[in-house]
């Protein structure tokens, strides 16, 4: 019987997966620049990092 962390980190990757597809996915719908695309794929490497991405940058 595999582990929890098996399961929790089969999580973690498809969650970031699809973050990483929602982000391309925005990035053509909404014609973002190259440079902010790459700040949202950066933000989510970095802990916590797409909190701060969206308090300064996404919110109107």
């Amino acid at each position: 019987m595999p582990e929890p962390n098996f399961y929790i980190g089969m999580a973690h990757g498809l969650l970031f997966l699809l973050y990483c597809a929602v982000g391309l996915s925005s990035a053509i719908q909404y014609q973002w620049k190259i440079g902010f695309s790459v700040m949202v794929f950066l933000a989510s490497l970095v802990p916590f990092g797409t909190f701060y991405l969206e308090a300064k940058y996404l919110k109107d």
